[in-house]
């Protein structure tokens, strides 16, 4: 192990480091040149891997700092071949051939590596908190590709990687031994396990020809249970090819948000809200379409699955399904026996082409105080919608005419009957750009944006405070509305004490000031200028905000994307209080 020092500069996303960091270079060969040179690193330093193959487990047990992690690095200066960690297992279940472990841990960043043949899961995460997972390749291996589990395991980013199990899971394998039988080892996903307090962020990766793409189960959803698996962001990400579910939180979960995602063949049902307690579950502005493209199943059943409908447990608040934009068979299909449902459904201004015969669903369907309206099927609603009460404003046996869904775009015609056909949502339309807002994922051209993510302390108490971060930056003029995601303490941010970059161009902050005063999650920041092509910033603090909650502000899974208002948005609620 060579070990070389250099001055430390300012990260975008961090605060300006004054201190010298190690850089210590590991060649290839076993995992336990890298266990040791981790051991040896103080926060701050980078534990830089070679271009080869590295055999066995890493077991990372030393802590960098806030706003100081020690950077585990895959990709060095002048390469672009990521090394790779050889877990040197065959699959199956019960193994412990990870490639990394992670033990009592915090403030890790591991990047750019390649991971295979690593069982039963390629990365566990033990009572360990703010671990980044960035731009991975975690290849044909693991049940889940990154496990975690304790209640002090929280905010775990996934960004940028890449996940795939074994294409023969989606071509090939029965579905019950996969399910519970001798395949059972690839029921997981992208990221699960069992009662980690939550706090994830999984952003821009792809996974795919695998079983399930995220799943999470707890043992009971009451009691101390009932805090686990919380305040969980799932957006921007490319799932396909999954044989089973994509998205399958079990027995709990609190504050869930699933928005952008493209979902593409999975055919048993693309989100599973199967006996689950707790809530409130965003659902909005994903996309995805059927194509068997190999599969032993022949057409898709459904988008939403439910459990058998008081059988098991069910939502405790409400679960809102918004301007979301299907080409697959059934929205909410029956059990070829059971009714299929759940409590507190908000579903609106989503738009679907129904394959085959399929259609809305809704058959009999029992769940108590759910409310559908101002969607748009291209079949005609069953007799069961209407004597319900249900759409009495959607738009049945109608083409919402996405433009082009074998290529990922569904925004609709000009002439779209989805266009003008959604409502004003209570508490969550920002703004729309026509007589109404558009049913379907997009309005106009843009995709649809909801409220943003803001913290929210689960029933059985929080297991950790939160630290306000960067969750959202709206922009109008010259005006940006930057939102964290807890309440802050109005004093702590100030034009003095934030800093802001387009690219190499500097920005004047003139003032900052914070409109509503039930509301100190959002800021607005006013701007001598905003250049045109701003689609994202950079920024440093002096010192960073604090939250009501005493919690100092972290640049941690930051999203500092620019999402422009349209200059004809006519803006509501959240937006036009803020505005």
């Amino acid at each position: 192990m060579r070990i070389s020092r250099l001055y430390s500069i300012a990260l975008s996303l961090l605060l300006p480091l004054t201190t010298f960091a190690a850089v210590h270079h590991v060649p290839p060969g076993p995992a336990d040149a890298i266990t040791r040179a981790i051991a040896a690193a103080a926060p701050g330093d980078i534990i830089q891997l070679q271009p080869g193959t590295y055999h066995g487990t890493v077991r990372v047990t030393r802590s960098g700092e806030p706003e100081r992690p020690l950077i585990i690095a895959g990709i060095a200066s002048g390469t672009t071949t990521k090394p790779v960690i050889d877990g040197g297992a065959e699959p199956g279940s019960k193994k412990r051939n990870q490639a990394f472990t992670f033990e009592n841990v915090s403030w890790i960043t591991l990047q750019d590596v390649e991971i295979r043949n690593a069982w039963t899961d390629a990365i566990t995460i033990n009572d360990s908190s703010y671990i980044s997972i960035l731009r991975c390749d975690i290849l044909e291996t693991g049940q889940h590709a990154i496990s975690a589990r304790g209640d002090r395991s929280h905010h775990i980013l996934i960004e940028a990687c890449k996940w795939t199990q074994d294409t023969r899971v989606y071509t090939t394998w029965d579905w019950a031994e996969l399910h519970h039988g001798v395949f059972k080892h690839y029921n997981g996903g992208i990221y699960g396990g069992g009662a980690a307090a939550g706090g994830a962020v999984i952003r821009h990766n792809n996974a795919g020809y695998g079983f399930n793409g995220l799943r999470w189960w707890l043992g009971e959803a009451t009691g101390a249970q009932a805090r686990h698996q919380s305040n969980i962001e799932i957006y921007d990400n490319y799932f396909h090819h999954f044989r089973d579910n994509v998205i399958e939180p079990e027995n709990f979960t609190w504050n869930l948000h699933v928005y952008h995602n493209r979902l593409d063949s999975c055919p048993r049902g693309v989100f599973s809200i199967d006996g689950v307690a707790g809530g409130e579950i965003y659902i909005y502005g994903n996309t995805g379409r059927w194509d068997q493209d190999g599969a032993t199943e022949v057409r898709a059943w459904t988008v939403y699955k439910f459990a058998d409908y008081n059988k098991k447990e069910t939502l405790n608040y409400p679960l809102h399904i918004y301007h979301n934009s299907f080409a697959y068979g059934a929205a909410f299909a029956r059990g070829s026996k059971v009714r299929k449902a759940d409590d507190h459904l908000r579903h609106f201004n989503n738009a679907y082409t129904h394959q085959g015969d399929s259609h809305l669903g809704l058959i009999e369907w029992p769940g108590q105080d759910c409310q559908f309206d101002h969607d748009i099927s291209s079949a005609p609603f069953q007799p069961d919608v209407s004597a319900a009460g249900y759409e009495t404003h959607g738009i049945a046996a109608t083409d919402p005419k996405f433009v082009d869904p074998a290529r990922n775009d569904y925004r609709t015609a000009p002439d779209s009957a989805a266009r003008d056909a959604g409502k004003i949502i209570d508490g969550f339309t920002l703004w729309h750009t026509g007589r109404a807002p558009d049913a379907g994922a997009y309005d106009g051209d843009q995709p649809v944006y909801g409220p943003p993510f803001l913290y929210r302390e689960p029933p059985g108490g929080a297991l950790y405070k939160e630290r306000p971060r960067i969750v959202r930056i709206f922009a109008r003029d010259t005006t940006l509305a930057v939102f964290f995601s807890t309440p802050l303490e109005p004093a702590s941010l100030t034009p003095k004490t934030i800093q802001l970059k387009a690219g190499t161009t500097p920005l004047t902050v003139r003032s900052a000031r914070f409109p509503l005063a039930d509301q100190t999650q959002a800021v607005l920041l006013e701007l001598d200028a905003l250049p045109a092509d701003a689609t994202q910033l950079d920024i440093t603090f002096a010192t960073l905000p604090r939250g009501l909650n005493g919690e100092p502000g972290t640049m941690w899974a930051a999203d500092t994307r620019v999402v422009r208002i349209p200059a004809n948005a006519t803006l509501t609620g959240l937006m036009a209080r803020l505005f």
